[in-house]
C-alpha cells in the first residue's frame, strides 16, 4: 500500500492528485426530493446558498497565505496525515511481544464428568478417602467450581516477531516520507492553482484593457465617418471587434471564478469563502541551481526515501516467512484459585515453563511464501532503481523548462511591446488616412494577443519555477513577490 502512494504521487502531483469532475452533490445533510433544485436544497445551507446566489465571501490571500492555508486544511495533507499516524500506532502494535502479555481470567464451572470433578476435588483441596471409591470414581456427585486466575505469555523468543517489527519500523518510515513528499506536493499544487487565479485575472484585465482601446478605436471611426472621411462599413467593422472582445470577457470572468473556485477548494475552504489573489503576476523566484546540486541531496528527496524505506520494509518481510522455519520460544505462566463457593476457603495454584516448537513440515507454505516474498522485494527494488534514475530526468527537465520559460518570457514582453508600438503607431496613420480601419483593428488585436501572451509566459514561468522546486524537493520553496 505505501508503495503504492509513494508511484501515485510522484513527481507531478498535478497529475497525481487531479480529480475527475463529476455532477455537482448537495451539501452534506441536504436531502434533494424529485422534482426538487438542488438551489432550493440549499437554502438549508446558508453556506452552499450564499456560493449558489453568486455572492460568496472574498478573502485576500497572498501566496505564503495560501500556502499555510493549504497545509492546514488541505484534505489530501491531512489524510497522508493520518495514513503516517497509523503506520506508526501498528509499529508500535508490532513491537508489544518485547513485553509479556498479561491476561486475568475468571468462571464459573459444574460438572459430574469423572476427570473433571476428579480433578476439581484436587485443586480444591477437598479430596477424601471415600472419593476412591469405585462407584463415586465411576459415577461422582457433581461439584461447583469457582475460579480466577491471572496468566502470562511471553514470545521473546520467536524470531519472526522481532522481523516483523522491523518490516513495521520500515513501513511507518515510509508513510512518514510519503506525508512529507504529500507536504511538498501541497506547496506545489497551492502554487499552481494560485498562479493560475493570477493568470485568470490579469487574462481578463488584458481584455478589459483591449476592450477599452476598442471602444476608442469605435469612436474614432465614428468621427471620422460623421466627418465624411470614413464609412458606414468602417463603423461596423470597428463594432464588431468591441462585440467580439466582450464575448472573449464574458468567458475570461468566468474563467476567473473557476480559478478561484479551485483554489479554495484545494485550500479545504467551505463554498461561502473566494480566495482572491493579492500578488501580481510576477512572482518570480528564484531557487538553488539543479546542476550545482550533490547527487545525495537529491537522494534526500522525500519520495525516494519512501521507496527506499518501502524496499527496507519489504526485504523484512521475506526475512520474516524464513524465519518461521527457525525454532520459537515461548515463556508462559499462570496462576489461578479455585473454591467450591464465593464464601469458601480458596486454594491457589501457580505454573510456569517454556515451549520449544520447531515447524517440520508445513506443506511447503513456508518456501512458497519465502520466494513470493523474496520476488516482491526484488520488483520493489528495481522499480526503486528506476524511480532514482528517473529523478535525475526530472531535475534536468525541469531546469530546462524553467531556461524555456524565461526565454519565452523575454521574447513575450519584446513581442508586445513591439506590437503596442505598431498599434501605435497605425492609429496616427489612420488619424491621417495613411491607414485603413482593417489594419487598425488587426493591429489592435494583434497587440492584445500577444499582451494576453505575456501574462501566460509569466504564468508558464512560475509554474515551470514551482516544478524545479518541488523535483528538488525544495518543499515550500520561495514565496517572495519580486514583482
Amino acid at each position: 500500500m505505501i508503495v503504492a502512494v509513494i508511484q501515485g504521487f510522484g513527481s507531478d502531483p498535478v497529475a497525481a492528485q487531479e480529480s475527475q469532475r463529476s455532477a455537482p452533490l448537495p451539501a452534506a445533510g441536504v436531502t434533494v426530493t424529485a422534482g426538487e433544485t438542488a438551489e432550493s436544497a440549499a437554502t438549508q445551507t446558508p453556506g452552499l446558498t450564499a456560493a449558489l446566489q453568486g455572492n460568496p465571501q472574498e478573502v485576500p490571500l497572498t501566496l505564503a497565505d495560501a500556502v499555510e492555508a493549504a497545509l492546514e486544511g488541505n484534505r489530501a495533507l491531512r489524510a497522508a496525515g493520518a495514513r503516517a499516524q497509523a503506520a506508526e500506532f501498528a509499529a508500535g502494535a508490532k513491537a508489544g511481544f518485547t513485553f509479556p502479555s498479561i491476561q486475568a481470567t475468571a468462571g464459573l464451572a459444574r460438572t459430574s464428568d469423572p476427570v473433571g470433578v476428579f480433578g476439581t476435588k484436587l485443586r480444591q483441596r477437598r479430596f477424601e478417602q471415600g472419593d476412591f471409591d469405585i462407584g463415586a470414581l465411576n459415577d461422582p456427585d457433581p461439584v461447583t467450581d469457582w475460579t480466577a486466575g491471572v496468566g502470562a505469555q511471553w514470545d521473546i523468543g520467536l524470531w519472526d516477531r522481532w522481523l516483523e517489527r522491523d518490516a513495521g519500523e520500515a513501513e511507518s518510515r515510509a508513510a512518514h516520507a510519503v506525508l512529507a513528499r504529500t507536504r511538498e506536493g501541497t506547496v506545489y499544487r497551492t502554487r499552481v492553482l494560485y498562479v493560475a487565479a493570477i493568470r485568470a485575472e490579469a487574462g481578463q484585465g488584458a481584455l478589459e484593457a483591449a476592450e477599452a482601446s476598442a471602444r476608442a478605436t469605435t469612436d474614432r471611426v465614428r468621427r471620422r465617418v460623421e466627418e465624411g472621411m470614413g464609412t458606414e462599413a468602417d463603423l461596423l467593422q470597428a463594432q464588431a471587434a468591441v462585440s467580439g472582445i466582450q464575448a472573449r470577457l464574458e468567458h475570461a470572468r468566468a474563467a476567473v471564478m473557476d480559478a478561484r473556485e479551485a483554489l479554495g477548494s484545494w485550500l479545504g475552504w467551505p463554498v461561502d469563502r473566494l480566495p482572491v489573489p493579492t500578488q501580481g503576476a510576477r512572482l518570480l523566484t528564484e531557487v538553488q541551481d539543479p546542476g550545482a546540486l550533490p547527487p545525495s541531496e537529491l537522494g534526500n528527496r522525500a519520495d525516494l526515501v519512501a521507496g527506499r524505506a518501502g524496499v527496507e520494509a519489504a526485504e523484512a518481510r521475506a526475512r520474516v516467512v524464513t524465519a518461521k522455519r527457525l525454532p520459537g520460544l515461548q515463556a508462559f505462566g499462570q496462576l489461578s484459585t479455585h473454591a467450591p463457593g464465593i464464601g469458601d476457603t480458596r486454594e491457589n495454584h501457580w505454573t510456569v515453563g517454556v515451549q520449544l516448537s520447531v515447524p517440520l513440515f508445513t506443506g511447503f507454505s513456508l518456501t512458497r511464501g519465502a520466494e513470493a516474498a523474496q520476488a516482491q522485494a526484488r520488483a520493489l527494488r528495481l522499480e526503486q532503481a528506476q524511480r532514482e534514475r528517473d529523478a535525475e530526468t526530472e531535475v534536468r527537465s525541469a531546469r530546462r523548462a524553467v531556461d524555456a520559460a524565461r526565454a519565452a518570457l523575454v521574447s513575450a514582453e519584446a513581442a508586445s511591446a513591439a506590437a503596442d508600438e505598431a498599434a501605435r503607431l497605425l492609429r496616427r496613420r489612420y488619424e491621417e488616412g495613411m491607414a485603413t480601419v482593417a489594419d487598425l483593428l488587426q493591429a489592435e488585436a494583434r497587440a492584445a494577443q500577444l499582451s494576453t501572451g505575456v501574462v501566460d509566459a509569466e504564468a508558464n514561468l512560475n509554474v515551470a519555477l514551482a516544478a524545479l522546486d518541488f523535483v528538488l524537493g525544495n518543499g515550500a520553496g520561495s514565496t517572495r513577490d519580486d514583482g
